[in-house]
């Protein structure tokens, strides 16, 4: 693509054009597993919760399994035909927001959701149950395919703006990988079902962390202590 080129320019300028990139690896190591996930509670002066799941993926930049968690992560909650979206907001309005975030550097998959915190246990459930039944292959074609497509859309969106056509080549190469945005689509549109399935069946839920709205003062309605208008639109 046109847009590519000032990039591959730059490369042949510095003597790097066709020189594979290194992976880049951090020294730090993440803290090794617990032997069962933690619990972590904060409160907050909010008056909505928010649930997050934090999971060991792997599938770092670089490593074998990259494309698949990406797509994984397409499926489970980074659009809105993904699976916490429809399953877990619209179907059972267990919260006001959902999705899923991939930290593609340190191979870490997040999953959130805004929620009335007397619906904790339920959407944090149900959220677990979104992964599980991907890794137990319950992934129809459409699915699928909008996840493709809607990757596609974003990779070949960058060839539109510079800014972040750079950012996307340079934190690629960070993880040892010179692809361009088609290349991407194409790598995307090569993961089927079954890396799905196993990519997903590899993650370990590591950390449930809930930010939940403190306890009225005693004596003070809840909904004032939250920060709600007094009656009258008086403060």
């Amino acid at each position: 693509a046109a847009a590519f080129a000032p990039l591959c320019a730059a490369r042949r300028a510095t003597g790097d054009a066709g020189a594979a990139p290194a992976p880049l690896r951090g020294t730090t190591p993440h803290p090794p597993p617990a032997a069962a996930p933690r619990e972590v509670r904060e409160p907050a002066e909010a008056r909505q919760a928010r649930l997050v799941l934090g999971l060991r993926a792997g599938g770092r930049l670089g490593d074998p399994g990259y494309w698949p968690h990406v797509v994984l992560n397409g499926v489970l909650g980074a659009f809105p035909h993904s699976k916490l979206f429809k399953n877990v907001r619209e179907r059972a309005g267990l919260c006001y927001d959902a999705g899923s975030s991939f930290e593609r550097l340190k191979g870490l998959l997040f999953m959130s959701c805004g929620i009335d915190a007397s619906a904790f246990a339920q959407a944090r459930d149900l959220c677990l149950e979104q992964l599980a039944a991907i890794g137990r292959g319950e992934l129809t074609d459409d699915e699928l395919e909008a996840t493709r497509l809607a990757f596609a859309q974003g990779y070949r969106s960058l060839l539109d703006a510079p800014g972040q056509l750079a950012q996307f080549d340079y934190v690629l190469r960070l993880g040892g990988l010179d692809v361009t945005p088609d290349d991407a689509v194409a790598a995307v549109a090569a993961v089927d079902r079954d890396a799905v399935a196993a990519a997903a069946r590899g993650v370990r839920l590591d950390t449930v962390f809930l930010l939940e709205p403190e306890a009225p003062p005693a004596g003070e309605p809840a909904d004032l202590a939250a920060g709600a208008t007094a009656p009258g639109g008086l403060a």
